[in-house]
């Protein structure tokens, strides 16, 4: 009897590595295939490793009877998506979803709590926070130094710049806790997946996505906070003491939040998981036809690579000319007019669902810093993003927004909501120039100008 038992669980193992070593044959298959598009995702990006990690923490078999379909047909849907749209989201996010299509093929349906995960550490989640970063630093900027004006009446801020007694502090991207955001939603995450093993229990998705928007809230707040410590302290950026505060921030505000919340939402929307009926070998079957149709769509990405490097071109950037301006376009179908006074980028058109490549990431690429970044009024209703640049010595003042020739906006979200119901496509205009007089001098020059 004892015999018998024993080989039975040796044969059960036996089959378990058979069925390992088959997913991952097939993960290895397509990361193999998809390396030259994947490895970019895999640079010094903090909050991909870190879902990486979480992931075991996250990860549940809800079922190990019950398979789906439901990740294969996504990632699919995802790849088709990628070829025709040429958007690299659409490949990161498609294989993603392949790899949780395959744990469900061998193993067993999955939680919910992973699909989330995808979407935290896809480079949705990353664009998302940087449209919203730029008015959200203004704003806390605005929001702390009211809130100081309590107790210091001669504090000011001129957008995300804040001033007291002759210390300046920069709400800056690394001070806006951007970083600390991304963290905070994966940390939420990563408890309720803990949650989730103690009650045996599964949140539906809706339930994650609501909880994200609460821990969002949060770790807004526990920035405000720190913000408002970094003021009062006078804590300059890059001393122990900025460094500091923003572990304190983290550790005494925003853990102890989502530690409790996340357990409060477990078990108040929690549902019991409940194993369902096996589906049969011809859905196996089935399955595996799904995934190979699937390496078939990696193949053609993998041998047809160069198709998707898209570099879009305005053929009407050849017919501009601008008095005193040297004009030349860059291999990147960038235009570049340059004069003793000014600067001007105008990047071609894109599609609404594309990124802006704002002019933050190429002046910061160059070595520059970005200071005191606010919405300014030129002329009317003429709103354009200005900041300050500075490198060592060298101090530049440079303006973005966005134009169609018919209209213009300094907002990202109002361009794509424009080309949405069918206006003329927007170009991105970056103007820089030596003096905020002679910037504002040339934003006007360049409003009236028929391009």
């Amino acid at each position: 009897m004892t015999t018998n038992t024993l080989h039975i669980k040796l044969s059960s193992i036996q089959i378990n590595w058979a069925k390992v070593s088959q997913m991952v044959f097939v993960m290895g298959l397509a990361v193999l295939v998809s390396w030259p598009v994947l490895s970019f995702y895999f640079r010094p990006f903090f909050h991909v490793y870190l879902s990486v990690i979480v992931l075991p923490f996250v990860l549940r078999i809800k079922s190990r009877n019950e398979k789906s379909n439901r990740f294969i047909y996504l990632s699919i849907l995802l790849f088709i998506a990628f070829i025709f749209l040429k958007v690299h989201l659409l490949f990161f996010t498609g294989f993603c979803f392949l790899f949780l299509s395959i744990i469900e093929t061998y193993w067993g349906k999955v939680n919910n709590l992973p699909i989330v995960l995808v979407l935290l550490m896809s480079p949705f989640t990353i664009y998302f926070l940087e449209i919203i970063g730029y008015p959200m630093r203004i704003q806390l900027a605005s929001v702390a130094t009211r809130l100081l004006q309590f107790i210091y009446a001669d504090i000011q801020n001129q957008g995300n710049v804040i001033q007291l007694n002759g210390f300046e502090i920069l709400v800056d991207k690394a001070c806006a806790g951007l970083r600390m955001i991304t963290t905070g939603l994966i940390t939420a995450i990563a408890f309720s997946g803990i949650y989730e093993r103690k009650t045996n229990t599964t949140l539906s998705f809706f339930s994650v996505i609501t909880l994200l928007v609460v821990s969002f809230g949060t770790i807004v707040f526990a920035n405000l906070i720190r913000i408002i410590l970094l003021i009062v302290f006078q804590s300059a950026p890059e001393t122990f003491g900025h460094e500091l505060i923003g572990a304190i921030a983290y550790a005494a505000i925003i853990l102890p939040i989502l530690l409790g919340l996340t357990y409060v939402w477990v078990l108040f929307f929690g549902k019991e998981m409940v194993a369902k009926t096996s589906v049969g070998s011809k859905s196996f079957v089935f399955r595996n036809t799904l995934l190979l149709m699937v390496v078939a769509l990696l193949l053609y990405v993998r041998f047809n690579y160069h198709d998707f490097k898209k570099q879009y071109k305005d053929p009407s950037f050849s017919k501009i000319e601008m008095t005193g301006f040297d004009k030349s376009i860059l291999k990147n179908g960038v235009l570049k007019l340059n004069s003793e006074n000014a600067l001007i980028y105008l990047k071609p058109p894109q599609p609404f669902y594309s990124a802006d490549h704002t002019p933050v990431v190429c002046w910061r690429g160059s070595g520059y810093t970005f200071k005191s970044e606010e919405i300014t009024t030129v002329v009317n209703d003429f709103k354009v993003n200005t900041a300050c640049l500075v490198n060592k010595n060298d101090t530049l003042y440079t303006a973005w927004f966005y134009d169609n020739t018919v209209s213009q906006t300094h907002s990202p979200f109002v361009w794509r909501w424009r080309q949405i119901k069918n206006e003329p496509a927007f170009r991105l205009v970056n103007i820089t120039s030596p003096t905020k007089e002679d910037l504002i001098c040339e934003l006007i020059k360049f409003k009236n100008y028929d391009l």
